[in-house]
């Protein structure tokens, strides 16, 4: 659970708004392009201070003179990492260059794909699912292309610059995502067969 309101009033941020401790430290956030770095870790902000009480925020802002602080949960952050980290190692393969400079509607696109898993993701991980950067990756590829056969996954997913994928990696893959186990016993399904035999994403 988060800590108490009144337990978090350290000020880091100028702006007024409150900025979630340890997001702003992640190396996989700093090596993405600069503003679009920023607004993932804006967004990100957002979803995590809305677990907070209008009342608990703001305490927060009356003790840090309009400044908030705001302790993220290690699952969040693991979460957020895992999903920059696939958002950087997917740059070479259609989403932008990782030195380039982005227009605000590639920004606003790209914030809006990493958000949406981002929200989902959350959701399973606070029930106890466990999702790693590679299978990110393959979300991040089917929700960028839609419903993809596994070589042209494969495909896509060679386009990356640091590693080889297989049709028996991404194969494995597409398998955990179809039946995600939850603490409580329960299977979600994050990917599955379309009709035609190709893999889509559910619910994401």
């Amino acid at each position: 659970m988060p800590r108490r309101a009144e337990d978090i009033t350290d000020s880091r941020t100028t702006t007024g708004q409150p900025t979630a401790g340890g997001l702003e430290d992640l190396q996989s956030i700093k090596q993405l392009p600069r503003g679009l770095g920023n607004r993932l870790m804006s967004e990100g902000t957002k979803i995590i201070a809305d677990e907070y009480e209008g009342a608990e925020l703001e305490t927060i802002f009356t003790k840090g003179k309009g400044r908030g602080y705001l302790v993220v949960r290690d699952e969040d952050l693991g979460l957020f990492d895992a999903l920059c980290t696939g958002l950087q190692a997917a740059a070479g393969a259609g989403f932008f260059l990782i030195d380039s400079h982005l227009p605000p509607a590639a920004i606003g696109s790209i914030t809006a794909i990493i958000i949406t898993a981002f929200k989902v993701l959350r959701r399973l991980v606070q029930k106890g699912a466990v999702v790693d950067p590679s299978q990110i990756q393959v979300i991040l590829a089917l929700k960028k292309q839609g419903a993809m056969s596994v070589q042209e996954l494969v495909k896509w997913l060679n386009k990356t610059d640091n590693k080889r994928w297989t049709a028996h990696r991404v194969n494995a893959l597409l398998k955990t995502l179809e039946c995600v186990r939850l603490v409580d016993g329960t299977i979600v399904t994050l990917a599955g067969k379309t009709s035609d035999g190709r893999w889509g994403l559910r619910g994401i």
